[in-house]
């Protein structure tokens, strides 16, 4: 069995990001987007590698201090844990598909590499091609910076839950100091770090099937209303929607 990615297109309203999972490829998901513009969206990570596959038009993402832009016929890779922030581009018709995979690549590089199947660019993927894509693909166009301190400035927060001026007096800075590192090596302020790691937990619990409400007292947001306000800057779509995914249907080899 294969997956039929025109499925991820199929029914799919214009200008709203659909996310779509399959049984062919557990572990993977899919979001697409079409409409007369790409949107923006809140500054975020994810847990999984994101591959952006331009279809049509173009997108653009600050990450840390650069831009970039991903035109048609390329395919984007942005690594687990890296700070992104999708930027409209107005008057540009844009259609795109996502990939979360588990990450595989090690680094913390984006890159951008020419789609190596010409017909991508002229219509949906097989998955016999996306597959070739994500299997092969090289970094050519853009190699960002490896923020090597990341890990070691996340850890205080993710370790402990408290406030960051205490944070901040362990590492034996003031709260602003340390709120401009984490910003400049990062590439979001702590605050923003800590909301995205309980997105991505309540991301998680969601595609369990967990209920929006118990999702966010599980994932440290005050109320339903306050993750949904965040999952849609973030994910471009209410938690309920993405609890109700539609699965990909999957096509005969």
């Amino acid at each position: 069995m294969t997956v039929d990615l025109n499925g991820i297109f199929r029914g799919a309203a214009a200008s709203v990001w659909n996310y779509r999972r399959s049984s062919a490829c557990p572990g993977i998901e899919f979001a697409s987007w079409r409409g007369d513009h790409s949107q923006a969206l809140a500054p975020h990570f994810h847990d999984e590698d994101q591959f952006t596959l331009m279809l049509r038009g173009r997108r653009r993402f600050v990450v840390g201090s650069t831009v970039i832009e991903v035109e048609q016929g390329e395919c984007l890779f942005v690594p687990a844990g890296l700070p992104h922030g999708p930027v409209k581009v107005a008057d540009c018709p844009a259609a795109c598909v996502n990939v979360y995979a588990s990450p595989t690549v090690a680094g913390r590089s984006v890159a951008i590499s020419r789609m190596l199947e010409p017909r991508l660019q002229d219509g949906l993927p097989s998955w016999e091609e996306l597959s070739c894509v994500l299997g092969e693909w090289q970094q050519s166009t853009v190699e960002m910076s490896s923020y090597g301190n990341i890990d070691r400035l996340c850890s205080h927060l993710l370790t402990r839950d408290e406030p960051v001026a205490l944070i901040a007096a362990r590492l034996g800075c003031s709260r602003e100091a340390f709120s401009r590192r984490f910003s400049r090596e990062v590439g979001m302020p702590p605050h923003a770090y800590r909301i995205a790691c309980r997105l991505n937990h309540a991301r998680e619990l969601l595609r369990d099937g967990e209920a929006v409400a118990s999702t966010a007292a599980a994932s440290g947001f005050a109320d339903q209303s306050h993750l949904g306000r965040w999952f849609r800057k973030s994910f471009g779509v209410s938690p309920a929607v993405y609890r109700r995914v539609t699965f990909v249907p999957d096509s005969p080899t």
